[in-house]
Parts: structure tokens; C-alpha cells; sequence
């Protein structure tokens, strides 16, 4: 699957900047290994024989002067990293060495690579398709070790392997079609109708499947978005740290202590998730930062997948808190009562007591928001029920997770279902999906419309010519220099 070669030789620190034990260069392009022979002695009269074989020495300046102490590994195509000839240098870590090293380099004729450069080369070579070079940025972004093993299982190519199993199927049909086209005036057997719409029935299903898989890869690698959110003091910053299990808000008896939002990650069944903490919302804020917090608050209620609203189950729910539950109508939610162990433990009828209570809270809040219960009753324990915590003791934060769980349907994940991860993927395969639906519209319109004759070969190749199209873009056979740009642009230099 060649697609382009380059001429040009490139070159990056692929490691990040700062202190470290080691940091790596890479070239890339024909006549990489004879460009660094001339920094590195040890690298002249290296031929293919020598391939991936690792050589020690000092790289020198323009006077024959050492730089540095290196060692690198020469590539030839098409086995390397970008299918080019290629060379990987490896010096001490911190910036001077690496930057002295790519100083160098340049100064022998290498130019410095565009973000993502590497990995493009790798597309345009062949090497790897663009659902492949799309799970090399997902591996470098991952936010847990799931989201890790999704991309990885996309970057091995099983995202490609079922695309191209759909492309096969209707490439198959769409020559049928056209040799009827082009034969028509003789006489040949022509595909039956019932068996076109089984083939293209069979691939629509295909491609739902995979379709579906959006609603998991994209959680798996944009994750998802909760707020805690209620009036002051209610325990939000402590449940942050709870669920973090390290202090990372401050926490005092003082209301109005989180004056921001703080956020940080969290897993929930392997997904990331992306907590914050914000400010406790009032009718007016005592100054302008609070003000401002306040305001920051309600951009994260609007921009989060789940709210969390928490109310303190050791006071009287206030006006404040319907007032607050009132502006969250139209959000998905669960309902927490925090501190819980302020609440007396001991006999039964305390517990059936407290038990009572919390479900009059949550009755007295449901009557505000007709969405309640948030998540299906099948998925949950007591459905009906507050749910009750304490970041102080933990209790009920095993619960939480679970209902947090079940609200964004994580249980039914595995990763066979995770295929589709970014935006632009999605949407090539929307639309292929529609254009087979379109086809079997066409198919039924016909049956119907002309019941003693076939529909049109000539629309039906159409929209499967349509369909191999989008299949074709999604995979980075027919896709526009823009979108490449787009894509490669986001990766990091040296990648």
C-alpha cells in the first residue's frame, strides 16, 4: 500500500524536554545513516547488513571535537518506524545534550520535523493506515491503562481488519453490479434482488456494530466529564479527595472555601474520568471571585456528562439546596447525602430513621426533577434511594462508583467494543452507514413502487461506490491533505 515517499531528511528530539536519564533523536529519510555518519564515526560504512545493530561512540562538532557520549541504531526500509532509512541516537537526558545533538544535525543538512512527522511518513509509506496512526496518538494520550489497551489493539490494526472486512463484502457485490451494467445487452445470470439485499443487509449490520463502538472508544479516549456541585460546605472537596485518596483540596469548616474549580482524573472500570470540584453556588457571592467561581461552576455543569449534587444529610435540606437543585433540571444527576457519619449509628430504629429521612430528601427533590431516577432501575440497588456517603469514613463510595458506573453504562464494555475513537472517525462511518441504508431503501422502494422488475443496478452501485468511499476516507485512502494536516498537526514533535 505505497502511497508517497519523501526526499528530505528530518530530525527530532523524541523524548520530552527536562532533566532525565537518557534522550532520544530521531532522522528519518533516504541517506539518514550516511547524513549522522558525519557526526558519528562509528556509523561510516554502515550498510544494510548492519540493520538495527547498536554502535557506541562519542558525536563530534564541525572540528572533529566531542559533543556527547552516544550510542545509535541505523534503520533501512522499509523496516523501520516510518518504512524510510532511519537512525535513533541516544544521548544523556536534560535539554543541552539533546539540543547540541539536533544543532548538529541541522547544520549537516537535516531539517527540523513538523509535529507528528514521523508517524506521517509512516501513513504515507504504507506502513500503517490512518486508524493506525490515529491509535499511536490515543496510546500517547491515554489517560488509564484501558484506554492504553484500546490503542493498542487499533494500532495492531483491528480497527482496519473489520473496515476492511465491510470493504471487501461491498467491493464484491459493486463488481457483480457493474459487470450486469456493462453486460446488459447479453445474456448473463443476474444477481438476484433477495440475495443483494442479504450481502448488503449483512455488511449494514457490520457496520453498526462498529458504528456502536463510538460511545465506548470516545469515553476511552476524551473520558468523561463530573461535577460535584452543591452549596457551600457539603462536603464537595472532601469527596474529591476521597475518591482521589489524597488531599488535594483544602478542606475547613469555612464555607466557601473552593472559590475554583479544581480538577483532576480519577478511573471508574478502567475509563478516566475527569472530577471537579467546584465552587459552592449561592444567590450572589460575597465578591467578585466568588462571583467568578460561581460562574466557572455553571460552564462545568453545562460542559459534564454526570452531576453530582450533593446535599449534607446531617442538616435539613435548605432552600438553597432546592434552589440550586431547581438550575440543574435539564442535567443528568445522582443525588448524594454526605456525612452520614454524623448521623448516629446504633439501634435499628435510628438507621430506619435516618433511612426514612433520606428518602423524604430525595422525594422533596424529585418533585423538582422529573429526570430522577437518573440511571435505569434495572442497574441499580434502590433506585429510588439518595445515596448516601461519607468521605470521611469512605462509607458509600463503593456504591457511588458503581451507580457512576451504570449511569454512563461502562458495565457492558469489553474491548472488542472500543473500534471507533476519534470524531473524524465516527462521522466516516456515519456516513457510510447511511449510504447502505439508502441502498436498502432504494432495494424496498423498488419492490414496491414495480413489483415485476429489478431495481436499478446503476443507483444501487452508486450509493455502494458512496459507501466504499467513506469506508476508504476513515482508513486514510481518500482522505484530503487538509485532514491529514488536521490530524498529524495535534501529535508531538519527534512522533
Amino acid at each position: 500500500m505505497m502511497r508517497e515517499t519523501q526526499s528530505d531528511v528530518i530530525a527530532a528530539v523524541a523524548t520530552p524536554p527536562g532533566r532525565a536519564a537518557l534522550a532520544v533523536l530521531r532522522v528519518s529519510g533516504p541517506g539518514s545513516v550516511k547524513l549522522v555518519s558525519g557526526m558519528i564515526p562509528a556509523l561510516r560504512g554502515t550498510g544494510p547488513e548492519d540493520a538495527r545493530k547498536l554502535v557506541h561512540d562519542f558525536a563530534l562538532d564541525s572540528d572533529d571535537h566531542p559533543i556527547e557520549e552516544v550510542t545509535a541504531i541505523p534503520y533501512f526500509a522499509p523496516k523501520s518506524y516510518t518504512a524510510e532509512e532511519m537512525v535513533e541516537i541516544i544521548c544523556h537526558g536534560g535539554f543541552v545534550a539533546s539540543r547540541a545533538l539536533l544543532d548538529r544535525l541541522v547544520s549537516l543538512g537535516a531539517r527540523i520535523a513538523e509535529p507528528g512527522e514521523f508517524t506521517k511518513r509512516a501513513f504515507l509509506s504504507g506502513r500503517i493506515s490512518l486508524s493506525q496512526a490515529e491509535a499511536v496518538a490515543a496510546a500517547i494520550e491515554a489517560k488509564s491503562e484501558l484506554a492504553l489497551k484500546a490503542a493498542a489493539r487499533n494500532l495492531k490494526g483491528e480497527l482496519y481488519e473489520r473496515i476492511d472486512n465491510i470493504r471487501a463484502g461491498i467491493a464484491d457485490l459493486l463488481t457483480l453490479l457493474e459487470a450486469e451494467i456493462d453486460f446488459s445487452d447479453e445474456e448473463i445470470d443476474k444477481t438476484p434482488v433477495s440475495r443483494v439485499r442479504d450481502i448488503i443487509s449483512g455488511e449494514l449490520e457490520k457496520a453498526e456494530r462498529v458504528l456502536k463502538s463510538y460511545d465506548f472508544g470516545r469515553g476511552l479516549n476524551a473520558g468523561y466529564k463530573i461535577a460535584i456541585v452543591g452549596r457551600a460546605n457539603v462536603g464537595k472537596s472532601s469527596l474529591l479527595n476521597a475518591l482521589l485518596r489524597r488531599d488535594r483540596a483544602i478542606v475547613t469548616d469555612i464555607p466557601g472555601t473552593t472559590r475554583d474549580t479544581l480538577t483532576e482524573w480519577i478511573e471508574i472500570e478502567g475509563f478516566p474520568v475527569l472530577l471537579t470540584d467546584t465552587a459552592g453556588l449561592r444567590e450572589e457571592g460575597s465578591d467578585m471571585v466568588e462571583a467568578i467561581g460561581m460562574q466557572r461552576t455553571r460552564n462545568e455543569i453545562e460542559q459534564s456528562d454526570l452531576v453530582l449534587f450533593m446535599i449534607d444529610s446531617s442538616s435539613p435540606i435548605t432552600d438553597e439546596d432546592l434552589n440550586i437543585f431547581r438550575g440543574l433540571s435539564d442535567r443528568p444527576l445522582l443525588v448524594l447525602a454526605s456525612k452520614i457519619d454524623l448521623i448516629p449509628d446504633a439501634p435499628n430504629s435510628q438507621l430506619a430513621t435516618r433511612n426514612s429521612q433520606l428518602a423524604t430528601i430525595y422525594s422533596a427533590l424529585s418533585t423538582q426533577h422529573s429526570a430522577l431516577p437518573a440511571i435505569p432501575q434495572s442497574a441499580i440497588r434502590n433506585p429510588q434511594s439518595v445515596v448516601p456517603i461519607s468521605a470521611l469514613t469512605s462509607a458509600g463510595l463503593e456504591e457511588l462508583r458503581d451507580r457512576i458506573a451504570a449511569h454512563l453504562n461502562l458495565e457492558g464494555f469489553n474491548l472488542d467494543t472500543a473500534l471507533l475513537a476519534t470524531e473524524r472517525q465516527y462521522h466516516a462511518m456515519k456516513r457510510a452507514h447511511e449510504t447502505l441504508i439508502q441502498a436498502l431503501a432504494e432495494l424496498d422502494l423498488s419492490a414496491v413502487s414495480v413489483a415485476e422488475s429489478a431495481p436499478s443496478a446503476e443507483v444501487i452501485s452508486l450509493y455502494l461506490r458512496e459507501t466504499l468511499d467513506h469506508l476508504g476516507e476513515l482508513v486514510g485512502e481518500t482522505t484530503t491533505e487538509d485532514i491529514l494536516n488536521n490530524i498529524f498537526g495535534r501529535f508531538c514533535v519527534g512522533k
